[in-house]
């Protein structure tokens, strides 16, 4: 088929919707075939419905392809969360049928021309889950054993155990950790990765909470 071709220059939004069918029953990630052109704009592939945006980089010249985990990575990117919907949330991907692709943003002096080759739903492994996780903050390490299902959750707050919760946060087990870590946030930025040797092609997302133990806030009660 013909590729999909935007152009816009300097002060023009342009879009359009991709109307093929999709299927995202058994998918959340997309791979987009992109060839660029190095303008350094922001291309948006968005989920008609409820939004879930998948964003794309042009900061490169030539064909490339760009494969995205699930549609909330960029909501975590300042600036890049136009919808303001948070950062976690469920969302039922098989309901979705429709697509729109454009531009979010272009340099100020420059034209963008971009197209679009393919656009395809990742097929996700729901069978095997995260395995032997090692957790990892601006260098300090924790290694986690055994298996988090798919759809779960892992809460580790130090100490020689991290739990296991269902998708409705119902608690579910308890499992070891064999590398202790102090794990510390700091001011500015912080790097955070979760790696795992036999399960690494597996989609999560992840959250950092810090306790402030010098500004504690203390709510007086009646």
């Amino acid at each position: 088929s013909e590729p999909y071709e935007y152009s816009a220059p300097k002060n023009t939004v342009m879009a359009g919707n991709w109307n093929h069918q999709i299927d995202m029953s058994n998918s959340r990630g997309v791979a987009i075939t992109v060839e660029g052109d190095g303008s350094g704009s922001t291309l948006i592939f968005s989920t008609d419905s409820f939004p879930r945006m998948y964003v794309v980089d042009i900061d490169f010249v030539g064909k490339r392809t760009i494969e995205i985990p699930i549609g909330e990575v960029c909501n975590n990117r300042a600036g890049w969360n136009i919808y303001k919907y948070g950062t976690i949330s469920q969302f039922n991907y098989a309901g979705v049928k429709s697509f729109r692709l454009f531009f979010h943003q272009v340099p100020a002096g420059k034209k963008a021309k971009v197209k679009v080759l393919d656009i395809q739903a990742m097929k996700e492994n729901r069978d095997k889950g995260l395995i032997d996780p090692v957790l990892e903050l601006n260098g300090d390490q924790v290694a986690v054993q055994g298996s988090v299902p798919y759809n779960h959750y892992l809460v580790y707050k130090g100490g020689s155990e991290a739990k296991v919760y269902g998708a409705n946060w119902n608690f579910v087990k308890v499992l070891p950790v064999t590398t202790e870590g102090d794990l510390k946030a700091v001011k500015g930025s912080n790097t955070f990765s979760v790696s795992s040797t036999q399960s690494p092609n597996t989609h999560l997302s992840s959250r950092i909470k810090v306790t402030d133990l010098k500004n504690p806030i203390i709510v007086k009660k009646p």
